[in-house]
């Protein structure tokens, strides 16, 4: 016998009927007779290995920060998520599925990081490899000191690595207050090297160290090559906004 919980729907880009996919979400309880063993429980087995390649495939696609989950209750009712403020979706018993709906960012992926206000790229100065090399914005060229990999750490938390060196993005000293250095370090893990990503919407991100709760910021706002990349109080401004491409 098989009793349904819900079904679980997911409306990508402007919510339409021809962009919806829905996953019907039923848990199977199935009890074979001697009779129903060989046809029945191979049954099962196939059902279940069909869940999981939907289930795989539905929350590991990507959509804009409008992407909506929509869920459907047995009694008829419905109840809208807005996956722009989810962070990981969990079923009991089962391992976490982080989601990637709004996001876009893939754990192990490599990005440049072009700030909103300028069109600028984070850049390692001169493709320093030791360390506390600075980092400041410098005129998009994709060498590898302007590409940066970006890995999980959990709890929304992400390394942001220099592609040429190896090295992570660093606030120095660990240091809390407003127009702290940014530069690259050894990699440690630790709060200062934690990074988050809160969707802005248009592809943008405030990128905001664990520690402090601050900002990555181009310093006045400035336009030129060199100009420094610090800290700041978040305000959303252009010069904290940060494209990943």
């Amino acid at each position: 016998m098989m009793h349904g919980l819900a079904s679980l729907c997911h409306e990508a880009g402007n919510g339409q009927n021809n962009g919806r996919r829905c996953l019907n979400m039923r848990a199977p309880y199935f009890y074979p007779t001697s009779t129903q063993i060989e046809g029945g429980f191979m049954k099962k087995i196939a059902f279940m290995t069909i869940f999981c390649i939907l289930a795989v495939f539905m929350f590991s696609s990507t959509g804009d920060a409008a992407d909506t989950m929509v869920i459907y209750y047995k009694n008829g009712q419905t109840q809208n998520v807005d996956l722009g403020n989810v962070q990981r979706i969990e079923f009991p018993g089962g391992t976490p599925q982080r989601t990637s709906f709004s996001s876009g960012i893939s754990s192990g992926g490599t990005y440049e990081f072009r700030a909103k206000h300028s069109g600028k790229c984070l850049d390692v100065a001169g493709a320093a490899t030791h360390n506390s090399a600075n980092i400041f914005q410098w005129e998009c060229h994709g060498g590898a000191n302007q590409r940066w990999t970006v890995t999980d750490k959990g709890d929304g938390d992400y390394l942001v690595t220099a592609r040429h060196s190896n090295k992570c993005m660093d606030v120095e000293n660990v240091s809390n207050g407003n127009g702290v250095n940014i530069s690259q370090y050894d990699c440690h893990a630790g709060p200062n090297q934690r990074w988050r990503f809160i969707p802005q919407g248009g592809g943008y991100y405030m990128v905001t160290a664990k520690h402090s709760g601050k900002c990555l910021d181009v310093a006045g706002a400035g336009k030129g090559n060199g100009d420094n990349v610090h800290q700041w109080d978040c305000h959303g401004g252009d010069n904290q906004l940060w494209q990943l491409k």
